[in-house]
């Protein structure tokens, strides 16, 4: 309340400062009110270009008048605006807001949209827009229902009436068929080659097709629950469907381009909403699988090894897990208890290390960025219930306690580890903690200890150099939230704004600007802060 009061009485004084308002009529004391409102009215859906230079928000936005939709489904129009200043264009009517509606290059320098969309069978019409001066927007589909960028930002491909179609992304650009019944692709990370699912109805299979050239697609298998590309765009995991037994999965290793299958093994089928059953470590030398067991069920051994290999066995009845960034090493949550989502955390070192065991009824784990450390939520019940947050550092014979009741940790750049604990405010529904302090540990320091910086906070996010954090409180007289900012080196906090609703943005490396959406009747809009510097 004393940072709020504070943030308001510096506003007041700025105010003051400046002259020659003496025409305009007295407004109340604002909470924050540092934002600069760049579009008006009701808004939704705030997405930034990688860059920063660029985003999009959905203005009144509308519920599609379709029964059975998600409640939250908006259509709107699509306003593209310059964070660097410059005119706000509105390019596109009846834009959605679910996931794929609108995209951006990898390089930032194109937009995609769905406008039109129809929800009832859920495509519209694909334009593209260079993000150069008078460019316009060019009708690429009529009835698209999927959309993909290259990785490398050269080509793009769209699912139009179930026709998958690739193009250069460059302007009047063709597209070539593909092939047809499809409902996803997906580029290799080199951009040269095309990974294609099918439709459930049309033999759910998976092929391989060139980006460039005339080459048919190869076929790689035919009703395939799941797929993954390795890193290294060299190969392809698949999940087959047993032939005869529809409640089982194979596992085959599809190599790029040869299109040659090799089959590994049997994998489980995982229940809704958790981890896929199997995952290539991140340089794609290893292949790591959960192992169907005899008695069936989503859990089994956990087989880790050289991609084409048996591999070894690390953990028996695993439910989840996950390899290190540097692929030296994985975790896994082993007995896993399905109704309560924890297990066992195991750790080893690849090829050959002797696995550790971390901690009981573990239920989240995290690697730093650098390798060094893995952070993990274990849930005791003596002397009283809590959620604990533990660290190990990689090498060590086990791990230590950081502070029970931890509700959300991270590693922010740079190593800094961040989580909420001492939570004051809970909600029922859904179940979460609304009001925690923010807390603070550098990792690397011998015997450190938890730092609290930030008082009574619901959510947080590091910007990209790891020096300052965006923070929000969550509300109790609606559902929107105030959001701030905290310097990590000079430990100055500032409330931004009042009343925004979610996410609040980082659109610089450096956290000094910060992209926002107000909802709070005359005051809404798209807002930008720009620290002065």
């Amino acid at each position: 309340m004393r940072m709020l009061l504070g943030a308001a009485l510096l506003v007041a004084v700025a105010g003051c400062s400046k002259g020659g308002s003496a025409s305009k009529p007295p407004e109340a004391p604002l909470v924050g009110g540092l934002g600069k409102r760049i579009v008006s009215g009701p808004v939704t859906d705030l997405r930034l270009s990688k860059d920063g230079a660029w985003a999009t928000i959905l203005h009144n936005p509308k519920r599609p008048a379709v029964e059975g939709v998600s409640p939250r489904m908006a259509l709107g129009e699509l306003g593209l605006v310059p964070l660097g200043g410059g005119a706000v264009r509105f390019v596109g009517q009846g834009v959605s807001n679910r996931p794929g509606s609108v995209l951006y290059s990898p390089d930032s320098k194109w937009l995609f949209f769905v406008e039109g969309y129809n929800a009832a069978n859920d495509s519209g019409t694909l334009r593209t827009l260079s993000l150069t001066p008078g460019a316009e927007p060019e009708l690429r589909g009529k009835a698209v229902s999927f959309v993909t960028v290259s990785p490398v930002g050269d080509a793009f491909a769209f699912v139009d009436a179930g026709v998958l179609r690739v193009a250069r992304l460059e302007a009047g650009s063709t597209a070539r068929n593909v092939a047809t019944d499809v409902s996803t692709a997906q580029f290799t990370p080199d951009g040269k080659w095309l990974v294609v699912q099918r439709r459930a109805a049309a033999g759910g299979g998976v092929l391989l097709s060139p980006v460039e050239g005339v080459r048919a697609p190869v076929r790689l298998g035919e009703n395939v629950r799941d797929w993954s590309i390795a890193p290294d765009g060299r190969r392809v995991a698949l999940a087959l469907t047993h032939p005869k037994n529809p409640d089982l999965s194979e596992l085959s290793v599809a190599m790029v381009p040869e299109g040659k299958v090799t089959a590994v093994g049997p994998v489980v089928t995982l229940a809704a909403g958790r981890a896929r059953a199997f995952a290539f470590s991140a340089d794609g030398a290893w292949l790591g699988y959960v192992e169907r067991g005899k008695g069936g069920g989503s859990t089994g051994n956990l087989i880790v090894g050289a991609v084409g290999g048996r591999g070894a066995v690390i953990a028996e009845r695993v439910g989840q897990f996950w390899f290190a960034p540097d692929s030296k090493a994985v975790a896994s949550l082993a007995n896993y208890d399905e109704k309560r989502n924890w297990g066992r955390l195991v750790y080893a070192t690849l090829p050959e290390g002797k696995p550790i065991v971390l901690g009981a009824r573990v239920s989240t784990t995290l690697w730093s960025e650098d390798n060094r450390f893995l952070a993990f939520n274990l849930n005791v019940f003596q002397p009283l219930p809590s959620v604990d947050l533990w660290l190990y550092a990689r090498g060590k014979p086990e791990g230590n306690r950081i502070m029970t009741n931890v509700y959300g940790y991270d590693f922010a750049p740079g190593g800094t580890l961040l989580f909420r604990a001492e939570c004051t405010r809970h909600s029922s529904n859904p179940p979460e903690a609304r009001a925690c302090n923010l807390e603070t540990l550098d990792p690397t320091q011998p015997d450190a200890h938890p730092v609290p910086i930030l008082e009574g906070i619901y959510g947080y996010h590091s910007s990209a150099d790891g020096n300052r954090v965006l923070f929000t409180y969550a509300r109790t007289d609606s559902e929107t939230f105030d959001v701030g900012l905290y310097d990590l080196k000079t430990q100055v906090r500032k409330t931004i704004e009042e009343r925004i609703v979610l996410p609040a943005l980082f659109a610089d490396p450096a956290g000094t600007r910060v992209v926002f959406l107000v909802s709070q009747g005359d005051r809404s809009g798209l807002y930008v802060y720009d620290q002065p510097r």
